[in-house]
């Protein structure tokens, strides 16, 4: 939808609706957001957690779902309130969507922390052993409500190291409330699977002009793969050096292979 088009209420309401919504351009889009955000999840789940039950894949799947709903809620601040700070701001909101977001925002804010609040309790009856898990996720969620306000009342350099902040906690928490050993190398493998390489590619965007990283923002294909195959080559070798576990060179070896086809996959679908 363009911010031309005006959106109903349930899209503020819905979990992942509003991500959906204003952040999907097209179905590759929406392809590549699963196979590097739901699917490395569960992925980093299945390795390093206990996922030994339906109950605990219901877990993560909610935890991931009610990190969105927080999440959605800095989305839509930015894209109600902090676009007019800026010279030249992304409209992602009709004027329409505008004035019903301000006029339903406490409505919308009270109901996302009623359904989160519910989701925290339900994975604790679901998952009632990984208490330390769990906590790390529900102080990530705090801290992602945080720093999002700061990140859309500030505008420059200083938004990199707040949206490394965002991304690590939308990426590594959801999948500890399964993990409950092997914690360090859980967190070093998740930390380089994703938020690090994305901080390496927003670092090089023109407007931070930081000229050292524009290449990797430039020529980002061919960046990721590089990266994924070094941290999988220094994986492999940890491994047969009996340092780290050999579910960090498989996960390291899915976004390798993920990146490596993915532009391929691009262009055929976007011919059709």
């Amino acid at each position: 939808m363009s911010p031309t088009e005006n959106r109903p209420l349930r899209v503020f309401l819905m979990p992942v609706a509003y991500f959906m919504a204003t952040r999907m351009a097209d179905r590759y889009a929406v392809i590549s957001w699963i196979m590097i955000y739901p699917v490395p999840v569960l992925l980093s789940a299945y390795l390093f957690g206990d996922v030994s039950t339906p109950a605990s894949w219901f877990a993560v799947v909610l935890a991931m779902i009610a990190m969105y709903a927080v999440y959605e809620l800095g989305y839509m601040d930015n894209d109600a309130r902090t676009v007019k700070m800026e010279r030249e701001p992304t409209e992602r909101l009709s004027t329409q969507d505008k004035a019903v977001y301000e006029k339903w925002r406490k409505a919308i804010i009270a109901l996302r922390t009623v359904f989160v609040a519910g989701v925290v309790v339900g994975i604790s009856q679901l998952i009632p052993l990984n208490v330390a898990g769990e906590a790390s996720y529900v102080i990530g969620l705090f801290i992602v409500a945080l720093v999002f306000s700061f990140y859309n009342s500030s505008r420059g350099r200083t938004n990199l190291p707040q949206h490394f902040l965002l991304v690590i906690c939308r990426f590594t928490l959801p999948g500890m409330v399964v993990v409950s050993t092997g914690l360090l190398q859980y967190w070093v493998v998740m930390l380089l699977a994703f938020p690090v390489i994305n901080l390496l590619e927003r670092g090089g965007e023109a407007r931070y002009r930081i000229g050292l990283l524009q290449p990797v923002n430039r020529y980002r294909n061919q960046a990721r793969v590089g990266y994924y195959l070094l941290c999988g080559l220094v994986a492999f070798v940890g491994w047969t050096a009996h340092l780290v576990r050999v579910e960090v060179v498989w996960m390291f070896a899915y976004f390798l292979a993920y990146r490596s086809a993915a532009p391929l996959a691009a262009f055929a679908l976007r011919r059709r």
